[in-house]
């Protein structure tokens, strides 16, 4: 915990209006103070916000962070003593639980080959932001503008961000490694409510993959039994608007259709998996696809 804490009731009652409980895991709690960080000083002072009034910080993101169980967020800016031209601008964000955070982080970042920055497994970088997960946090690290030794900073202002946070306990699912590079997750995002092309499967991970030496959106997601699998599988593809045509019923079913661009939606359900590809060219290539995530499955 941070060493301005015995100052938190006076923040809380400056920047914020309206009454709430004060919890270790509140944001408000990580947020740096002055004496955290030397050669610092405060731009804009701690904001804290909550469910009742977070509208008012996310704007147009609402409804994006929402589908991810945003429950607070703190804001606050910082500024470098003798260089008025060096601004960084930190918010932390708090979600329902890690694997909501890494899928607002996900979201935001998209789909990108690069790797995560060393010592923050979910992360990534842009030339003006630093942005990474820890735990159920999502922390998002911005600069004014761009000068020489930005992400230095960057990495000055993470590091003593995480190491006031509270010690890991929660992991995301060992399922979200499949069909990837070990410990490599930025070609992959989360999507709790589905997404366009099947908006009826629910917590579902959408990664990058080679078929046939092309990049190929896939599909994946485990459900607690056979029985959940078959029965949400069986709702996807008996759909009344986006029906599927049944290939293959044997203990590996295969159900496809065809979308509007030409392209091909695979969907396969074995134990309890669902997997598929979203975009294969051709029929052949969506069959090659549930063949090599089939395989990969197995050899997991």
């Amino acid at each position: 915990m941070f060493k301005y804490f015995t100052a938190l009731f006076v923040l809380l009652s400056l920047f914020y209006c309206g009454t709430i409980n004060i919890e270790k895991e509140n944001t408000i709690n990580f947020m740096p103070g002055e004496a955290d960080t030397p050669g610092w000083k405060f731009k804009d002072r701690p904001r804290y916000y909550t469910s009742a009034n977070i509208a008012n910080s996310l704007n147009e993101k609402l409804s994006l962070y929402r589908k991810y169980g945003v429950i607070d967020m703190t804001t606050a800016g910082f500024q470098a003593h003798g260089d008025s031209k060096k601004i960084i601008y930190i918010k932390i964000y708090r979600m329902d639980c890690a694997l909501d955070a890494f899928g607002i982080l996900s979201r935001e970042r998209g789909f990108t080959d690069r790797e995560h920055i060393s010592g923050f497994m979910d992360s990534y970088t842009l030339p003006d932001g630093f942005f990474f997960r820890h735990e159920e946090y999502y922390i998002v690290i911005n600069a004014s503008s761009i000068y020489n030794e930005v992400m230095k900073d960057f990495q000055y202002f993470a590091r003593i961000i995480e190491s006031g946070m509270l010690p890991v306990t929660q992991t995301l699912p060992e399922y979200c490694a499949l069909f990837g590079r070990k410990e490599f997750r930025n070609d992959m995002m989360y999507f709790p409510d589905g997404f366009a092309e099947l908006t009826g499967l629910k917590e579902v991970f959408i990664r990058k993959k080679s078929v046939n030496s092309i990049l190929r959106n896939i599909i994946f997601t485990k459900r607690d039994s056979r029985a959940a699998a078959m029965r949400d599988y069986n709702l996807l593809i008996n759909d009344k608007e986006s029906p599927f045509i049944l290939s293959n019923s044997n203990d590996c079913q295969v159900a496809f259709r065809k979308k509007t661009n030409e392209e091909y939606i695979y969907l396969a359900e074995y134990r309890e998996w669902i997997f598929g590809i979203i975009d294969a060219a051709t029929m052949e290539e969506g069959v090659a696809a549930i063949n090599i995530l089939e395989k990969e499955l197995l050899n997991n």
